[in-house]
């Protein structure tokens, strides 16, 4: 099957944002359409149809409101910057782009580009940790290992 000649999202990252797919064209297939209600052979049409098409998907982190208009900013400037290129320029041209967005997973959460999760992995000693008032508590209890933080994966459906 033949894929689209393009994968929609944003470019390969290190740490992956949002909703990268590409799917396949569908195929044309040979088949007989009943002509009436008889069913005998000769009552039937050769005809043709489209069908079993397919999406390859890779989920990224879940952006957040300034994540997503950072995105949709640089998404836009590519999409008018590889107008008249072909696909594998067009691709070069959005990684370029991109750079601007940062692929660091504590770089995306301390800007407040993705949404996270956190998880306290060590409890003992927090108590007699010395505070520093210049860094924010969270992100001292996440360099010192008393808190995990884990990037919420996008989905585009609500949960059941």
């Amino acid at each position: 099957m033949e894929a689209k000649s393009r994968i929609e999202g944003p470019p390969r990252r290190k740490c992956p944002i949002l909703l990268r797919q590409t799917s396949f064209l569908a195929l044309e297939e040979s088949i007989k359409f009943r002509k009436g209600s008889s069913e005998n052979e000769a009552s039937l049409i050769e005809g043709s149809h489209k069908a079993r098409f397919g999406e390859i998907e890779e989920r990224g982190a879940a952006v957040t409101a300034k994540g997503r208009d950072l995105h949709d900013k640089l998404l836009s400037e590519s999409l008018t910057k590889s107008v008249k290129a072909n696909p594998e320029e067009a691709e070069i041209i959005c990684a370029d782009v991109f750079k601007q967005f940062p692929d660091e997973w504590k770089d995306l959460r301390q800007q407040g580009l993705i949404y996270s999760e956190f998880r306290c992995v060590k409890k003992e000693a927090v108590h007699s940790m010395a505070r520093d008032d210049r860094v924010p508590l969270l992100e001292q209890l996440i360099s010192e290992g008393f808190v995990e933080a884990s990037p919420i994966t996008y989905e585009y459906f609500l949960p059941s």
